[in-house]
């Protein structure tokens, strides 16, 4: 009797944007990096000639640690047949994150192209710049490991823009904005942050971050 076939460790799908895999839950991450390195030898002969294709990297509802995506990144990129541009991970089962009101994470391998619109259902975590013309979207916060030189958006009053250079073309925190123009410029090319305060969205160096709390629904606010 032949042996039952093992389950895959990574499923793969096509779509427009270029290449999603999926990594199961069930698997450990030495399956999980063997196959991958499996499958990048059999794209050798797929994607032999052309540009690097936009690869979506998924880890379900779990996280590794950064140095071990960072792995699985490489991986998917030896060679040159793929070009990572988001690591997504499910940090809660929708069940539980709607329960908690904290939709899934999402983290974006930049850079972000003028045209494009990066959205998240909850917090967006940027690695890469932001170029202008481009759009970034997240519920509470946007963090952007890179200059910002396009608009940023956060849904929620409450909620924070953070940039490695602030030269962002707009702002938007809940109903609230600031134009670039509006930005200081001793701020623009130093960690920066945007919060919504009783002026409008204000702009503040990073290394004054700590001087902020969280205090409930009231958000953010200096203290005292």
């Amino acid at each position: 009797m032949a042996a039952p076939m093992s389950r895959p460790h990574v499923f793969v799908k096509g779509t427009e944007a270029g290449l999603t895999f999926f990594l199961s839950e069930e698997s450990s991450f030495g399956e999980l990096r063997d196959e991958l390195q499996r499958k990048v030898r059999e794209a050798q002969e797929s994607f032999s000639s052309g540009p690097p294709v936009p690869v979506v990297l998924h880890l379900g509802r779990r996280r590794f640690s950064s140095e071990r995506e960072e792995e699985l990144a490489r991986i998917l990129e030896e060679g040159g047949y793929f070009r990572v541009r988001e690591i997504r991970a499910d940090v809660f089962p929708e069940e539980e994150s709607a329960g908690f009101g904290m939709p899934c994470a999402r983290v974006y391998f930049g850079p972000v192209r003028s045209g494009e619109h990066v959205a998240a259902a909850g917090d967006l975590l940027v690695v890469g710049d932001v170029h202008g013309g481009a759009k970034v979207e997240g519920r509470e916060a946007v963090y952007v490991l890179g200059r910002l030189a396009g608009e940023a958006r956060v849904r929620e009053s409450t909620g924070f823009i953070v940039a490695s250079s602030l030269r962002a073309a707009l702002l938007v925190i809940g109903d609230r904005h600031l134009a670039g123009a509006d930005i200081p410029e001793e701020l623009r090319d130093l960690p920066s942050f945007a919060v919504q305060t009783d002026g409008g969205v204000e702009v503040f160096p990073y290394r004054e971050f700590r001087r902020f709390r969280f205090r409930g629904l009231e958000g953010l606010l200096p203290e005292v």
